[in-house]
């Protein structure tokens, strides 16, 4: 509701740079929200860690607001669409092999 709001009171052509970054984050923040409800749903049916949820909502949410960002300036193409999706699939299993680093690093020190 809050973008609704955001996005029919301005005018990207006339605002100044920060609320266009504000509307940026609040695109990113409503993307996650959504992705984090629909992970969630299919965690009920698929035995989904809740860090493997938050991994894949990053990543979907990074991926979705990349590509609409780049189509609200136009600048979206099928080799930008081509290029997100490996990127995004890279950024989760990067996410997922950080994390076990990290939870090994703290298991071994205490």
């Amino acid at each position: 509701m809050a973008d609704v709001s955001f996005f029919s009171v301005i005018d990207p052509r006339k605002e100044n740079v920060f609320i266009l970054v504000v509307a940026c984050v609040l695109v990113g923040v409503s993307v996650y929200a959504a992705c984090r409800v629909v992970v969630w749903l299919l965690a009920k049916a698929f035995a989904i860690s809740s860090a493997a949820q938050k991994r894949v909502a990053i990543s979907v949410t990074v991926a979705v607001t990349f590509l609409v960002l780049m189509q609200s300036i136009g600048q979206l193409g099928p080799r930008d669409i081509l290029a997100v999706v490996p990127l995004a699939l890279v950024a989760y299993f990067y996410m997922a092999y950080a994390s076990k680093a990290r939870n090994q690093d703290f298991g071994t020190r205490a």
